[in-house]
């Protein structure tokens, strides 16, 4: 089942990358969508909301607004991660929803890496969609849903704030 996740993955993604004219009509799109998948690196940030397409920002600024809606799900690889690069951008990740490097790891434990088979959006959509079908295959839908992730928000909120410890 693995191999076959890691395949669905791998395979290749249209990759637009955003201008200014085409920036009103997406926006409007992302802001109808339920969820969206999120791949954020030190050369831009990618949303999918399919695994056909990614749209790429070289300035995540630019859907901060998106990327803070906590009505908006977002999907990620290694979420935690995700969330701490935007954080430097002053960019507040609200709406994790996914990971599929956590899925991953639940449905197959023993396993030694993790790795999404590309570099967008949407190879972390099309990792979401055959993660999420193992996970249900497996029972193990309510464990990620009420256990994982929501220790994964518990995680980063602790990281990104930090824990105050009295010495006395």
């Amino acid at each position: 089942a693995q191999a076959k996740v890691q395949q669905t993955a791998i395979k290749s993604s249209a990759l637009e990358i955003v201008d200014e004219d085409h920036m009103p009509k997406l926006m409007k799109s992302l802001y109808g969508k339920k969820a969206i998948a999120i791949f954020a690196d030190d050369t831009g940030i990618s949303v999918s909301t399919d695994g056909k397409q990614a749209h790429k920002f070289d300035k995540p600024t630019r859907i901060k607004a998106i990327l803070e809606d906590s009505d908006i799900q977002k999907i990620g690889h290694d979420l935690k991660n995700q969330y701490m690069i935007l954080k430097k951008l002053n960019i507040e990740l609200s709406g994790l929803w996914f990971d599929t490097m956590v899925a991953m790891y639940l449905a197959d434990p023993g396993r030694r890496e993790y790795v999404l088979g590309g570099t967008d959006s949407a190879a972390v959509f099309r990792m979401y969609e055959s993660i999420e079908k193992e996970l249900k295959e497996k029972k193990l839908t309510k464990v990620f849903e009420d256990i994982e992730m929501p220790l994964l928000n518990a995680l980063i909120a602790v990281e990104s704030r930090g824990v105050k410890l009295d010495i006395d």
